[in-house]
């Protein structure tokens, strides 16, 4: 009697990590794909600078109100079994592509708005280059640095409730 006592209770608490662990796997990846249609829609970004038919301006505009709908949503999102970690750590990722956005994006497109008032000679175009190069490369570090912070917190989310993050 003990001994199917001690089976079904082993079989319990197994039972309770499968699903403690299919829900982990679950909150991580609804996390996950925000950050992930953020983050195709920063690329869009990128590559509507060098398409002239491409309105940069609105594209800013869109992903800057889904980056502020996405931390708005996060009011909405529960700790997950108790652990705020992984939602805390979701919200300054997103904090992070704000603050990217603001700062060097805003800056990278008064830059590329100005280049049709700007007289054209050969220093003037150097410059232009140095400072969009500058900006784009800083607010790639931005962005990789806060991913990289991210999926650190990820991988120890995963850890503690059994998956694997691949």
């Amino acid at each position: 009697m003990k001994l199917l006592v001690k089976v079904l209770s082993v079989g319990i608490v197994l039972f309770s990590c499968a699903v403690n662990t299919d829900e982990a796997i679950k909150y991580n990846n609804d996390l996950v794909k925000k950050q992930i249609n953020l983050v195709k829609l920063l690329d869009k970004l990128d590559e509507c600078f060098k398409d002239t038919s491409c309105n940069v301006k609105l594209m800013y505009d869109s992903i800057f109100r889904l980056t502020h709908i996405y931390l708005d949503s996060l009011k909405k999102i529960e700790d997950f079994n108790g652990d705020s970690t992984l939602r805390i750590q979701f919200k300054k990722l997103l904090e992070s592509y704000k603050h990217v956005l603001e700062s060097d994006y805003k800056s990278l497109i008064t830059l590329y708005y100005s280049i049709d008032s700007i007289e054209y000679n050969e220093d003037t175009i150097k410059m232009l280059e140095k400072k969009a190069k500058e900006l784009y490369d800083s607010l790639n570090d931005k962005i990789r640095n806060a991913n990289n912070q991210f999926i650190e917190h990820q991988k120890k989310f995963a850890e503690k409730y059994g998956f694997n993050l691949y």
